[in-house]
């Protein structure tokens, strides 16, 4: 979504789905919004699937976190076995 930001609002009630806003260079000065954040309008009928599926992406992300540590310290040792 683009500007103005508080369009998200009409947007996603209007859409009935999520939408998102990274903002704009107004809006980033006024708020001190840093870029790696951003805006997000959820309209209440969606609320419910959305925390779920929110759930399922969080304990995904945390059972593969130690596989990806893990597999980064095997590359990490590859390539020194190369240099």
């Amino acid at each position: 979504m683009g500007r103005p930001v508080c369009s998200v609002i009409p947007e996603s009630l209007a859409s009935g789905q999520v939408v998102l806003s990274l903002g704009s260079i107004g809006n980033w000065v006024y708020t001190n919004l840093g870029h790696q954040e951003c805006y997000s309008a959820i309209p209440g009928a969606v609320l419910e699937g959305v925390c779920a599926e929110l759930s399922t992406i969080l304990d995904a992300n945390e059972g593969l976190a130690d596989f990806h540590r893990t597999r980064r310290k095997e590359f990490s040792s590859a390539c020194l076995t190369f240099a």
